[in-house]
């Protein structure tokens, strides 16, 4: 499978070498053959064409490391997200590039920003649905406010998400709001590892999450409901184990989580949550000691 990685013209020629070996890696790790497009070495028109060409297709991978994205590129990349693409987003210019806020909320899964806080230097940690790798770093970054089905996977030092990822079932997107030539090669490493698992083989297909006595649709309110929820997950053969982790709409802070037991071929359990709300329910599948992730907003 192809792996394209699309540097900024803006990067120094040092730092377009070390994030291109570490990213190259990171694809040879994953059986994956990288390709990259240097921003400043290529035309735009070329750029784009290389992109609606090679990268339509389901299932392929794309990190974009670029400073600002002009309509055509959102273009872009919209397409290939819709085709089912998996995307890796890391600019501290994106969000403040024309015409971009469509993109943001419909794509990203990011909320416009009630107020203007600036971005700021903080330290960063995994959370939420990476709270279980082990990565850190200081980054300026502005504080982002998700839209479901987007997840924390980066918390700064004052509890505001610093990074997310999106799987809607069509497409997975990660989307970092800082720029990766600004952390060490070691720090990126252990960061880029667990996002790039996640979007090249995150999902169990087939993988379906049940409620019982609430019936499954993407953003629907629970204001009452039995306690605790008994949960079902249907997965597809070779699953090992699941678990599924309740995050509350808004915020996205993590309220609960319960392992399922495997019962006549359904992974089966009870999960208390704290109160009524709205909640996203995530089922974290295990096989062959690879993470597979389906989420569901319930």
């Amino acid at each position: 499978q192809p792996f394209l990685l699309v540097l900024s013209g803006q990067q120094s020629a040092r730092d377009k070498a070390s994030l291109q070996e570490l990213f190259t890696r990171q694809a040879a790790r994953l059986g994956l053959q990288a390709a990259v497009l240097d921003q400043g070495l290529v035309a735009v028109d070329e750029l784009y064409q290389a992109l609606l060409q090679r990268y339509l297709a389901r299932g392929e991978v794309a990190i974009w490391l670029g400073d600002r994205m002009e309509a055509p590129t959102q273009a872009a990349f919209r397409a290939f997200l819709e085709k089912g693409g998996k995307l890796l987003l890391a600019s501290a210019g994106l969000s403040a590039s024309a015409d971009i806020k469509g993109f943001m909320q419909e794509q990203v899964h990011v909320a416009p920003a009630q107020t203007s806080s600036g971005n700021q230097r903080n330290l960063v940690r995994t959370a939420g649905a990476l709270a279980g790798a082990s990565a850190e770093m200081t980054v300026s970054h502005g504080a982002l406010d998700l839209v479901p089905p987007a997840l924390p996977v980066l918390r700064d030092s004052r509890g505001k998400v610093a990074g997310l990822r999106v799987d809607t079932g069509v497409y997975r997107l990660v989307y970092l709001p800082f720029d990766l030539a600004n952390t060490s090669s070691d720090q990126t490493a252990a960061l880029a590892a667990p996002l790039l698992d996640f979007l090249h083989r995150g999902e169990a297909e087939g993988a379906v999450l049940e409620v019982d006595g609430v019936r499954s649709a993407n953003g629907l309110m629970l204001t009452s409901f039995e306690q605790p929820l008994a949960l079902r997950v249907r997965a597809p053969s070779g699953v090992a184990g699941a678990a599924v982790t309740a995050f509350r709409v808004p915020g996205m802070d993590s309220v609960a989580q319960a392992p399922l037991r495997l019962q006549q071929g359904i992974f089966a359990g009870e999960l208390p949550l704290p109160a009524a709300g709205q909640y996203l329910l995530v089922a974290r599948l295990s096989r062959d000691r690879q993470s597979f992730f389906s989420g569901q907003s319930l």
